[in-house]
């Protein structure tokens, strides 16, 4: 059995923390760029795990993709042309390929975590890298948004946990979230993870969410609670049009949608009372230097390397 505990602190102060316990590993690999352990939990099933970090487990992780694709998707009003950066499991895609789309590009620097999951996972990803409408790519997300070769219609940004050091976060910057307005059409829409809006992790989806809005002209922050995530979990749908003219026509086609979690009240709640919470607080937020106000510190344990936000 092996153990991986995460605890956060805040203000010198544990908050909050996640432990979850695998009682079998199946497969292991150090790969050029991380750590790659799959495993099983008696309660959660088989999960991945990179560099000690949960990324999903087969109890809950419908949860997660179904937020970050579904509510993109439903609200653009004719998604063809999809962009995955990072997303290497294929859950993402599997989403994705609900819907009446021409063609999905997923870029992923590490083709190990691809292999690990066509081998370990196809049976929940549906087998998706296999879909002809699939160009899997592999390369760093970063250089190709710096270079892109096109506009796509909704982008899907499905890449490591952001730190609350946004400044030094290599895909949470200001100047690389002003560069993925290159990714999206006019009428496009992007989606990132956000980690959570609570207090012990300095806020770091509401600034995330507040980065997109100034880089595309609007941008919400929405959360759904994924059990061994243990908190809720928070992402920001950005464009540079306002979503929420178009949550009706949303509405009406999530009907025949096969999902597992997401549903008409679900979608709502992106514009509901929980959303305007986070919303406010946001504003509240835009008042203050984030880089002065929020100093934490994430410490951490069970073979995770100490992170300074």
């Amino acid at each position: 059995m092996r153990a991986y505990i995460e605890k956060i602190k805040f203000k010198g102060k544990i908050a909050h923390g996640r432990y979850i316990a695998l009682d079998e590993i199946i497969y292991e690999k150090q790969s050029k760029y991380q750590n790659i352990v799959v495993g099983k939990n008696d309660y959660f099933g088989r999960m991945l795990i990179l560099d000690n970090a949960i990324q999903f487990s087969e109890r809950d992780e419908f949860i997660y993709h179904e937020m970050l694709v579904h509510p993109a998707m439903l609200l653009h009003k004719n998604p063809k042309d999809i962009l995955i950066l990072g997303g290497g499991d294929g859950f993402a895609l599997r989403e994705i390929l609900k819907h009446n789309i021409d063609y999905v590009r997923l870029i992923d620097i590490d083709r190990d975590v691809i292999d690990a999951s066509k081998r370990y996972f196809s049976d929940l990803n549906n087998r998706s890298f296999e879909d002809k409408r699939v160009d899997v790519v592999i390369g760093d997300a970063i250089e190709y948004t710096k270079n892109p070769d096109k506009k796509y219609d909704v982008v899907f940004l499905d890449l490591v946990d952001p730190q609350g050091d946004l400044e030094n976060d290599p895909f949470f910057n200001k100047s690389m979230i002003n560069l993925y307005r290159n990714l999206i059409k006019d009428d496009g829409i992007i989606v990132t993870h956000a980690e959570t809006v609570e207090e012990s992790s300095n806020y770091v989806a509401l600034r995330i969410g507040e980065l997109f809005r100034r880089a595309f002209g609007h941008s919400y922050v929405y959360e759904a609670f994924i059990p061994s995530f243990y908190y809720p979990w928070n992402y920001v749908i950005a464009a540079k049009w306002d979503i929420r003219e178009n949550i009706g026509a949303a509405i009406q086609k999530l009907n025949g949608l096969k999902t597992r979690y997401i549903n008409s009240d679900v979608l709502r709640r992106i514009t509901g009372k929980r959303e305007q919470w986070i919303y406010e607080k946001q504003q509240e937020l835009r008042e203050v230097e984030y880089d002065m106000l929020f100093n934490g510190q994430r410490d951490t344990e069970g073979g995770i390397e100490n992170i300074t936000l």
